[in-house]
């Protein structure tokens, strides 16, 4: 087989590889439930599953604002009431009240370490709901990825191992689809969403 024609079929091979490590974990993802109501009911969490735990802090911030628990001038934000956090429902609202007993940059509040615990707090429900993916979620993960990465680059060197064996050097395109499918891949696994999640 010459290789322009063994490109071709390497690039379908990776095209499908990737659709089909995609589809297993989107069915894999699915099969399991999970009680929307309650996520819905914190919209912290919503931010979080979205955008991640910075966009939480951010909404958490705005609708603390909203409310006249925090006031904001030139970018920075300070508490209205010095009992503010007992008024607070949630643990992410109390944590920002807690960290802005001054005025203080909404980034510095991202970094506060309460304020850090508490949107951890959210992530970890999410992960426990499977909408996000943790650890346990990864390591379902890891069988197909491993079995379809493994697949992708035995095939590339095994021609790259071909190719040398007869003479030929010019495996660079080869070299690049490996690497561009094996990185597609990678991509796959590390998703932070599960299909749930979406």
């Amino acid at each position: 087989m010459n290789g322009p024609v063994f490109l071709l079929i390497y690039l379908l091979l990776v095209i499908a590889v990737n659709l089909w490590l995609r589809r297993d974990q989107r069915q894999n993802e699915l099969a399991r439930s999970v009680r929307f109501m309650e996520i819905a009911k914190d919209p912290y969490q919503l931010a979080c599953l979205r955008e991640g735990c910075d966009e939480a802090v951010r909404l958490c911030v705005f609708s603390l604002i909203d409310r006249g628990l925090l006031e904001e001038k030139s970018g920075a934000v300070q508490r209205t009431r010095a009992d503010g956090e007992t008024i607070a429902r949630r643990p992410l609202e109390k944590a920002i009240l807690l960290s802005c007993t001054q005025w203080t940059k909404i980034d510095s509040i991202q970094r506060a370490r309460g304020v850090v615990a508490a949107a951890k707090a959210c992530q970890t429900a999410l992960e426990k709901q499977e909408l996000l993916a943790g650890a346990q979620t990864r390591s379902a993960r890891l069988l197909p990825f491993l079995g379809a990465f493994g697949l992708l680059i035995g095939v590339a060197i095994g021609r790259v191992l071909w190719a040398f064996a007869h003479g030929r050097h010019n495996v660079g395109f080869l070299i690049i689809l490996a690497i561009l499918g094996g990185i597609a891949l990678i991509i796959a696994w590390r998703r932070r969403r599960t299909a749930l999640g979406d």
